[in-house]
């Protein structure tokens, strides 16, 4: 799969899975959630039981730039072909067109060296962030939570989020992520620093505890003030 140019798209599986893509210069982040994947549960991701682990294992998504990348899947090889599955897809239809007001930034927490991204296109963003442990590059991420010895060791092998929502007046608002606790909130990105070269973010660990995640930018492109949803 490949976006074909700057801009939102969207385009559907041929298992009816739809797929949504961000791309802004060299940044990208594409979402793929199975069709009839419980868009939301109000329980944190630590207090899910397995059969709704297993099914949040099936999701796919990928944010990447020239020199970041962060895959939900293990199995997510190549440029965007990781979503794709056997039997075609649909065209890709433009959401929206390029805009002026896009921006995108490769991220790293400096406390744990966890990767992130953050993309706007316009009136839509990708947020992203890395788990905190390696996947078998070997297996696919559904066998991995399927084989996890605990609870715990299947909640770290999915805490990692990709998430797309949309911007209106100021507002960043999540509405489809790998992590259906996220649906809904709010991530409230704001620059910081004396040169705007951190950025911080409301996030929410998988027991559902509410805090501000602070990120160092490591790449960027466009203009960065529209990454923050706070007027300077």
């Amino acid at each position: 799969m490949q976006v074909p140019g700057g801009g939102v798209w969207r385009r559907e599986r041929a298992d009816r899975a739809r797929v949504v893509g961000v791309h802004v210069a060299q940044f990208f982040s594409v979402l793929s959630r199975p069709h009839g994947i419980v868009p939301t549960w109000d329980t944190p991701l630590s207090c899910l039981d397995r059969d709704h682990l297993l099914a949040l294992a099936r999701q796919r998504g990928v944010a990447a730039s020239a020199r970041t990348r962060i895959d939900f899947n293990s199995m997510a090889v190549g440029a965007l072909d990781e979503v794709e599955v056997a039997g075609g897809t649909s065209p890709w239809s433009r959401v929206e067109g390029a805009s002026d007001a896009s921006a995108a930034a490769a991220l790293v927490e400096p406390a744990t060296g966890r990767r992130g991204m953050l993309i706007r296109s316009g009136s839509w963003f990708a947020y992203a962030r890395d788990r905190a442990v390696a996947l078998d590059a070997g297996a696919p991420l559904v066998e991995q939570v399927r084989c996890a010895a605990t609870t715990a060791e299947a909640v770290a092998l999915l805490d990692c989020e990709i998430s797309l929502g949309r911007i209106d007046a100021g507002r960043w608002l999540v509405t489809e992520s790998t992590l259906p606790h996220r649906i809904s909130t709010c991530p409230g990105p704001e620059l910081r620093g004396s040169m705007f070269e951190l950025l911080s973010v409301a996030d929410t660990t998988c027991e559902g505890r509410e805090f501000t995640r602070t990120w160092q930018i490591t790449e960027a492109t466009g203009l960065l003030h529209t990454l923050s949803s706070i007027v300077r």
